[in-house]
């Protein structure tokens, strides 16, 4: 928050996440802890700044399940899981 505050941003891209899904299904809280509540960190540090925007990125990791390689490009096959 006091960094929003000293920047005054008029957009926040929000891609920070913890991205493996083994990860997270073996520590669920793990990934609430830094996908949920990082992004909820953001939007309070922000509910009297009315007009920045946020741009949330989401699901690499949902759609490609277990990689080939690290990082997956966009060829990547899918394999949700």
């Amino acid at each position: 928050a006091a960094a929003l505050a000293r920047v005054l941003p008029d957009a926040i891209v929000h891609a920070a996440a913890q991205i493996s899904v083994r990860v997270s299904m073996d520590d669920p809280m793990l990934d609430t802890e830094q996908n949920v509540l990082g992004l909820v960190n953001i939007l309070t540090a922000l509910k009297n700044r009315p007009g920045t925007h946020v741009v949330f990125l989401s699901s690499g990791g949902a759609v490609y399940g277990e990689q080939d390689v690290f990082p997956a490009t966009e060829s990547h096959k899918i394999a949700p899981e």
